[in-house]
């Protein structure tokens, strides 16, 4: 089976700030190229792709290439609008789409669902049931399938160091979109406890959330979802309190036995200093949700997954 991917490349570690947001899929694909046959084209991939984009078209990509299996369209909601013109509907070549925040409530979307009217997908992957049931709406590709995000379990492990930190709560605070983050910044301030709230990615973020007792995840405004930073936490076998939303369950998640779920501000204080006095308790969950995540989330068993739906569609 022979995949070309196209996508626009991005250095994930020891690029800072400006890069962070990218790193996921950039280990989506090189685990993707490590388990299947794929071509990989797009800015940074290839040295022609501007003089391609211009042309707007994927037969002089095929002809390099020699004809795929399937076409796999991996870019951002926000990028989509490049590829706009491109003659996607003339190649006789099943096209895969993998798609991240395809939210009702996303500011993006009206802009983009022209798109997808426009250009018939076969087949198109979400991270999150909220995603899928947007797909259905949207009529975004023939067959929609679930493919949760991956964590590196590599990168992202257990490591044996001193806890210093009682909590951790690193992530940007928009406060638009990320409404409660920068009030939890502001709870723990006043808190009896020693907080990192400061931003740490890649290596820095593994070393950060192994030493901290406590990590905490606030999701954004839109529709409730698993996001990156639940797995980021759990395959690093570190204890997590999560805003609660409904994609937990549906993933197979447990509160309690996993992770713990919070409600609100209020409720999320009482838990902070529950678990701190009860590290027993604290590190059993931590330690189950760690296998948890390492055997059904691995970016090694997405991948995989997703080859799999693949064959069955050859």
């Amino acid at each position: 089976m022979n995949i070309l991917l196209l996508a626009d490349q991005y250095k994930y570690r020891g690029w800072g700030h400006d890069y962070a947001w990218y790193w996921e899929k950039e280990l989506f694909r090189e685990e993707l190229g490590r388990q299947g046959n794929v071509c990989f084209f797009g800015r940074g991939y290839d040295p022609e792709w501007e003089d391609w984009l211009q042309k707007k078209s994927l037969t002089q990509i095929f002809d390099r290439y020699k004809k795929p299996d399937f076409l796999l369209i991996h870019i951002d909601l926000g990028t989509i609008k490049n590829y706009s013109d491109v003659s996607f509907n003339d190649l006789n070549v099943p096209k895969v789409i993998i798609l991240n925040d395809y939210f009702e409530d996303s500011f993006l979307l009206p802009s983009v669902q022209p798109f997808f009217e426009k250009y018939k997908f076969d087949l198109a992957f979400g991270y999150s049931g909220n995603v899928i049931k947007q797909f259905k709406k949207d009529n975004v590709g023939s067959f929609q399938y679930l493919l949760p995000r991956g964590v590196d379990t590599y990168i992202y492990r257990k490591l044996f160091v001193k806890k210093c930190y009682d909590v951790l709560a690193s992530y940007t605070t928009k406060r638009k979109i990320y409404p409660l983050r920068r009030k939890i910044h502001k709870m723990l301030a006043k808190m009896d406890v020693l907080s990192y709230t400061e931003g740490a990615f890649f290596d820095e973020a593994v070393l950060k959330t192994n030493q901290s007792r406590i990590c905490i995840n606030a999701g954004s405004c839109y529709a409730g979802f698993v996001n990156y930073r639940v797995i980021e936490v759990l395959s690093c076998g570190s204890f997590l309190l999560s805003e609660r939303n409904d994609d937990f369950e549906f993933h197979g998640y447990q509160d309690g036995k996993h992770l713990v779920l919070f409600d609100d501000l209020s409720d999320l204080r009482e838990k902070i200093f529950y678990y701190l006095k009860h590290e027993d308790e604290r590190e059993r969950i931590a330690n189950e949700g760690m296998r948890f995540v390492r055997e059904n989330f691995s970016t090694r068993k997405q991948v995989s997954k997703f080859l799999s739906i693949l064959e069955e569609h050859l």
